[in-house]
């Protein structure tokens, strides 16, 4: 390459970003005594370095009992849309378990 100090801006720029960031999470002790049910993550979307939040996730998909776990991270896609777009799209994932009705024995 021509210009070896690019190269190692790119270099230090992808190391820094590999770690990938977790922002929030949720878990429900109360609800630790039932199995898991289904899990489904989706991509949310905020916007101006964050001025502009994404927009609510719905506490309902799950229906009874509820939601048992949530996590929302920023992992190395997530990075490279937000750096790409230089801060104007924000992007993160949502995983969302949520609790199955069936009480086990």
């Amino acid at each position: 390459m021509k210009n070896p100090l690019a190269l190692l801006l790119i270099l230090a720029a992808l190391t820094l970003q590999a770690g990938c960031a977790a922002a929030v999470r949720y878990h429900a002790p109360s609800l630790d005594h039932l199995p898991s049910s289904t899990t489904s993550t989706q991509r949310s979307l905020g916007f101006l370095w964050g001025l502009i939040p994404p927009s609510p996730i719905s506490l309902e998909q799950c229906g009874e009992p509820g939601i048992q776990k949530m996590k929302v991270k920023q992992g190395l896609i997530d990075s490279i849309i937000t750096i790409g777009t230089g801060g104007i799209v924000v992007s993160y994932k949502v995983k969302i378990t949520c609790a199955s009705a069936a009480t086990t024995r």
